[in-house]
Formats: structure tokens, C-alpha cells, sequence
């Protein structure tokens, strides 16, 4: 089941993401995913818009999209860890986003730094 759901939430990406250089979503196309499948619909996107353009703000604004829709969301609490770890001056929001990692999977090496 778990390779549909991946697949469900490629497709809602790919027709979601109207601009990858502007980081413009279409939210209709998110509208049949489950909050859990959006969340990583939109941490998905933020990851795509910081890769392609290095839009901080936009990718920021996609994930806080995705912690509103799941606040337990792996993919997005990591991406918002890495993205704040990388900003100069969000230190605190890093380190806060790290402690929720741990404390949601505290057995997953991209947050013991393995």
C-alpha cells in the first residue's frame, strides 16, 4: 500500500507545483490527499523550490503549510531542520525542529548525525 501512497503524492506534486521558480502551488490538486499525504505533498515541493531556486521563504511557507496539515510529519520536521540549520540566524528554530525529530523517532540516524 505504502508504493500507491507514494504514488498518489508524486502525481498531486507534479500537478500542484505550477512554478518551481516562484514556488506556486495549485491547492486543488492537493485537495483528495489525506492531511498525512499532504504534509509530504508539501514537504515535497518545499524540498523541489529550494533545490531549483533556492527560495527560503517560499520553501519555509510550504513546509509550515505541511506541519499545519501534520504536525508530526518526518519529511517536513527534517527539511524545516535543514533548511533553519542553513539560514544564518535561525539557530533556535534548527535546534527546535532537531528536538522534535528526536522525539518523534529518536532511533533515525539523520538526527543522531550517523
Amino acid at each position: 500500500m505504502k508504493f500507491f501512497r507514494n504514488r498518489r503524492i508524486r502525481k498531486a506534486v507534479e500537478r500542484a507545483l505550477v512554478s518551481v521558480d516562484t514556488g506556486e502551488i495549485r491547492a486543488s490538486a492537493l485537495e483528495k490527499l489525506t492531511k498525512d499525504e499532504t504534509a509530504d505533498a508539501l514537504a515535497s515541493i518545499a524540498k523541489r523550490v529550494l533545490d531549483a531556486e533556492g527560495k527560503e521563504d517560499s520553501a519555509r511557507a510550504h513546509l509550515n503549510q505541511a506541519l499545519e496539515a501534520n504536525p508530526h510529519c518526518w519529511n517536513a520536521l527534517a527539511e524545516l531542520a535543514e533548511l533553519e540549520r542553513t539560514t544564518p540566524g535561525h539557530e533556535t528554530e534548527a535546534i527546535e525542529a532537531y528536538g522534535e525529530l528526536l522525539r518523534l523517532g529518536p532511533e533515525q540516524n539523520v538526527v543522531r548525525g550517523e
